[in-house]
């Protein structure tokens, strides 16, 4: 029996990787400021709890892309991670920013508002966002109030059927209307907000 000898594979240097822990914190708390900036901007005027636990959870993902930064410095190499966290983190900002975050939560919302206006009733939820209360604003107009929208401003949609009420409306200024800015979207709709 003759042994043949085993090749060893002899590798060159070691190499050096972050460790995966702070990246995926870091993957984890992007995702999560950047679902949280998101359902923010479902809202008419933004969702106050959301933006602050987004805040915290973007801190807690600046400082895990912060030690991938000063790992990858270190050891002279990069990291897709250093694009990939903040990247995803801005689509979201300028998504949300845009419009486009806001306009898909008012496209979500509109049936069953729409509903509750030929029904004459108050909806607990329009789309995923809960409806607080419903304030009729005189000759078949119906302001509907978005929960938790905003810390000093509140408001959300509105439908007033009536153009020269809705004229009126649009006319004043906030103090002539209990707080009420009203802006039109179309369709006999308009956001509302209700400045304190």
């Amino acid at each position: 029996m003759n042994a043949e000898p085993v090749a060893t594979r002899t590798s060159g240097p070691k190499k050096s990787r972050p460790h995966r822990f702070p990246l995926v914190v870091g993957a984890m708390s992007v995702g999560v400021a950047s679902l949280l900036v998101v359902w923010s901007g479902f809202h008419p005027h933004g969702n106050f709890e959301a933006s602050l636990l987004g805040l915290g959870a973007l801190a807690v993902a600046a400082l895990a892309w912060l030690w991938l930064l000063i790992q990858c410095i270190r050891r002279a190499r990069f990291h897709p991670g250093l694009v990939a966290l903040p990247l995803t983190l801005l689509l979201a900002l300028g998504a949300t920013r845009l419009g486009v975050v806001r306009n898909l939560g008012w496209e979500l919302a509109r049936p069953s508002l729409e509903h509750a206006v030929a029904e004459g009733t108050c909806p607990g939820w329009a789309g995923p966002l809960p409806v607080s209360r419903c304030v009729s604003l005189g000759d078949g107009g119906t302001a509907f109030h978005i929960r938790n929208d905003g810390f000093l401003v509140s408001g959300g949609w509105a439908h007033i059927a009536d153009p020269k009420v809705a004229a009126e409306l649009l006319t004043r200024s906030h103090l002539q209307n209990e707080g009420y800015r009203f802006k039109e979207i179309g369709d006999s709709w308009y956001l509302f907000e209700v400045v304190w």
